[in-house]
């Protein structure tokens, strides 16, 4: 109603006016309809913006109420901790989520009955899997699931039969299931009904397979490569290219051989000349993806963004920093550094990953990684890897200074930082403070970054960090706020752990 209302005021009584309909409605709710049309139609207006903002009814239900919960033996976690949960939820520490996730998950407990809904619904829209949060809302947790129909159909489904009778997310659900418990009966499974699946279907499917490839996969794989839909096939492809043993990425080892190699120690670098069968199957010549890209680039690109980085290593005998750099100096650096960077994140080696990054910040008047990329790359690291690297580098490209590229890094990491580097970074602020000339320059990078790095530093050295800020300096009344909100995330964080863990 409000919104018919609204399209009758844009376009004024005098050109439209409310029907029949609207009129004996409003009569119903007390508004006079004999006044003057523009009166009718503000006080309709401002009773049903009223009536909007206080809620609305809904619908009756006819069908059967479902079964209640099942009575189980699961407990809720401790008073303290759902009131941590709770601040979270509400928004006021909201990034610490994963980390009072991953802390519960530790435990014999589970969430609060009255919290489940809100972290289902963050949980999934993070683009979290089930099984990652399954132990945290137990079974309570996934009765309600089912309950709703855009959660059903995240939950795996025990009831193998249903793969012949289900609708599409349910045997998505029984595929998922077989996946985690028996991955090669679903893949047997897969093989019996792939030639009557549509499209759709095979690429949902596949996407399944996709969360823990293994080489048991290969031989159903190969035959996706035999399909019609160029989609599917190069799912398959790029499916098979996380296999490291397996017979797609043995030939485009060999087939790249050919097109990027040393002759005393230059890089020579010539793209495929044409297309053949075999490597079209393999789905190996892409599309132009810019206008200054040519076809052979195009190719070569395809290739390259398969082929896991390691490959290189043992064909060149090189260092991935030695291999990057030669890269670097080719005629087609941009076809190779780019393809390097997306099959660095395709198959998640950190080594590679380190060394992109490092490569990207000693030259950073050449390369320009986007953010997209960044964060891509940073993604890949363990928390360990992360902090190798941080390790390394803070003390080049200290955080404090406008220019550092370690800004970008550190802001789209979601690791955790060990105490060496939480000290490191904490030291450069204190130093930035204390010794920052402009008081009145523009810091917001920095302060933007220290509220990520109060959900990644390290709390066990909370009392160590809340000292030796220097108050004096006249920057500190511009930093304050900060420098407080961020011990007051730390200060949550570790009572947090010690609500569910106890503190070590």
């Amino acid at each position: 109603m409000l919104t018919n209302l609204a399209k009758t005021a844009l376009l004024g009584t005098d050109r439209a006016d409310l029907t029949v309909a609207q009129k004996t409605l409003l009569a119903a709710q007390g508004i006079d309809i004999e006044a003057d049309s523009t009166q009718v139609l503000l006080e309709a207006i401002a009773l049903y913006a009223q009536k909007e903002k206080a809620g609305f009814l809904l619908r009756k239900l006819t069908e059967e109420l479902p079964p209640a919960a099942e009575d189980t033996d699961e407990y809720a976690c401790s008073d303290n901790s759902a009131q941590h949960l709770q601040q979270i939820l509400n928004g006021k520490f909201l990034p610490a989520l994963p980390e009072f996730v991953k802390y519960l998950s530790q435990t014999k407990y589970r969430a609060p009955a009255e919290m489940l809904p809100e972290i289902i619904e963050n949980q999934l829209s993070s683009g979290k899997a089930f099984l990652e949060f399954e132990k945290i809302i137990g079974r309570r947790g996934a009765w309600l699931m089912r309950q709703n129909p855009a959660w059903h159909r995240h939950l795996p489904l025990d009831d193998v039969e249903l793969w012949a009778t289900g609708n599409e997310a349910e045997r998505l659900a029984v595929l998922r299931f077989l996946r985690d418990k028996y991955p090669e009966l679903a893949v047997e499974m897969l093989l019996q009904s792939w030639h009557k699946e549509p499209v759709k279907n095979k690429t949902a499917f596949l996407e399944v397979l996709a969360e823990n490839t293994s080489a048991g996969d290969e031989t159903f794989l190969e035959t996706c490569l035999d399909e019609k839909n160029e989609e599917v096939r190069a799912l398959a492809a790029m499916l098979l290219a996380k296999i490291p043993t397996s017979a797609f990425v043995q030939r485009l080892s060999e087939r790249l051989k050919k097109y990027v190699y040393f002759t005393s120690e230059q890089l020579e670098v010539n793209p495929p000349e044409a297309t053949d069968a075999a490597g079209l199957r393999d789905t190996l010549f892409g599309e132009i993806k810019s206008v200054r890209q040519g076809m052979r680039a195009a190719w070569l690109t395809r290739m390259v963004a398969f082929l896991p980085p390691a490959m290189w290593e043992r064909h060149f005998e090189k260092t991935p920093r030695s291999i990057i750099k030669s890269f670097a100096k080719s005629n087609y650096m941009q076809v190779l550094f780019g393809s390097v960077l997306a099959a660095t994140r395709l198959h998640r080696n950190e080594d590679w990953t380190a060394a992109l990054l490092n490569f990207a910040m000693d030259n950073a008047t050449t390369i320009a990684l986007p953010d997209e990329d960044i964060s891509g790359l940073v993604s890949v690291f363990s928390d360990e890897k992360y902090n190798a690297f941080l390790a390394k580098r803070l003390e080049v490209f200290p955080l404090t200074e406008q220019s550092s590229p370690l800004l970008k890094i550190t802001a789209a990491s979601t690791n955790y930082l060990d105490a060496q580097n939480t000290e490191t970074i904490i030291n450069q602020y204190r130093k930035f403070i204390a010794h920052g000339g402009n008081q009145y320059g523009s810091h917001f990078r920095q302060k933007e970054l220290l509220k990520v790095l109060a959900y990644q530093a390290d709390f066990t050295i909370y009392d160590r960090l809340k000292t030796g800020w220097d108050m004096n300096s006249p920057l500190w009344r511009s930093w304050a706020d900060e420098v407080e909100a961020f011990m007051r995330t730390l200060q949550f964080r570790r009572a947090m752990r010690e609500g569910l863990l106890g503190y070590e």
